[in-house]
């Protein structure tokens, strides 16, 4: 795990925090649903359906989202470490196969669908990262690779340590 990497994602993620607010559901005189962040005008009926959150609960939200993130990807590589631990090719076969792996359409496709992926800078960080994840994965299982994949952010878990 490197937490270079983690730390300096996790600060770019907290300076980000977006303004959240409470919900409010409210149904007008025609019976239309309007969701609004103001409590409902007079002559409507509604609810809250979510309050507003405290920093520390949309910290602790980001907290597991990123231990979730974190296991899956470990998840992940050790499935990957287990499939080429129960087919380990000969060794001089090995570099046969991953010549024609790097050299077929399949490795050709996975990398140009790779390169439109990694161009997207749409979404969430988190968001990006895990298509980009997800997409070098497909690349290191068409092309016979192993590439690292991008590591989740740390500061949360810091910034939780400091709440406590």
């Amino acid at each position: 795990m490197h937490w270079t990497n983690i730390t300096v994602c996790l600060a770019i993620a907290c300076a980000a925090i977006p303004a959240s607010a409470q919900v409010h559901r409210c149904k007008d005189a025609t019976g239309r649903t309007i969701y609004a962040d103001v409590p409902c005008a007079a002559g409507q009926t509604g609810a809250m359906v979510e309050r507003q959150k405290s920093r520390e609960e949309i910290l602790e939200e980001r907290l597991q989202a990123a231990e979730a993130n974190e296991r899956k990807l470990r998840q992940q590589a050790n499935e990957q470490e287990s499939l080429q631990r129960l087919n380990p090719p000969a060794p001089a076969v090995q570099q046969n196969a991953q010549q024609d792996k790097a050299s077929s359409y399949e490795c050709r496709l996975a990398q140009r669908e790779h390169e439109t992926v990694s161009s997207i800078r749409s979404g969430t960080e988190e968001g990006r990262r895990n298509r980009i994840n997800s997409s070098t994965l497909k690349v290191n299982t068409a092309c016979g690779l192993q590439t690292e994949m991008i590591q989740p952010p740390v500061r949360i878990i810091k910034e939780r340590a400091i709440l406590r």
